[in-house]
């Protein structure tokens, strides 16, 4: 099945945030950025949220498991708000071996958690794995201290997330289909 309705894509991500940063109970000026746009007018009624947070959890010194309960935290917020959510791997943004392993257990951590039936039920889905365009070779560059995905990351990505977002796009639309064929 194709989809049907038109859809708008916005990326609010903020360079350097944190898992922290994005937490719905946060209400410093620094880190509001979930109130900021999850109760804002223009985003509040997103239907479809795709989650790339906890990269930078390594350099800010987040231990695995608190990344991945503030992920969970995050994500059921958004579940609450009848949201479908679509949570990404970690991204490594290093070459040290032991942030290979952290953010590898920050993964595994997500995996175990999203494979459980009741986040599945609750409109929590597995999202595209970042370590595959991290593992690609070539596609990081360094900018004013950030290492960031070039072009070629960005293209693989974007085919990474279609086809993440195409089962829970379809429920959204599916329901909302069947309603204005009803009312015909």
């Amino acid at each position: 099945m194709n989809l049907l309705l038109p859809w708008r894509v916005v990326s609010r991500g903020r360079l350097g945030s944190t898992s922290r940063s994005w937490l719905p109970t946060s209400e410093s000026a620094k880190n509001a950025y979930f109130l900021n746009v999850f109760n804002s007018g223009r985003f509040c009624n997103a239907e479809v949220i795709v989650l790339f947070i906890g990269s930078n959890d390594e350099t800010e010194g987040i231990p695995p498991h608190e990344t991945v309960e503030n992920i969970q935290k995050i994500a059921e917020d958004l579940s609450a708000r009848d949201k479908k959510v679509i949570v990404s791997s970690v991204a490594l943004l290093s070459e040290d071996p032991k942030a290979r392993t952290s953010v590898l257990q920050r993964n595994q951590k997500l995996v175990d958690w999203l494979s459980q039936e009741s986040t599945k039920k609750r409109g929590i889905f597995t999202g595209p794995d970042l370590m595959k365009v991290v593992d690609q070779g070539q596609m990081l560059v360094m900018y004013a201290g950030y290492t960031l995905f070039n072009d070629t990351a960005y293209r693989y990505l974007t085919s990474l997330v279609l086809d993440e977002l195409r089962n829970p796009m379809k429920q959204v639309e599916w329901p909302r289909l069947s309603g204005m064929m009803r009312s015909r």
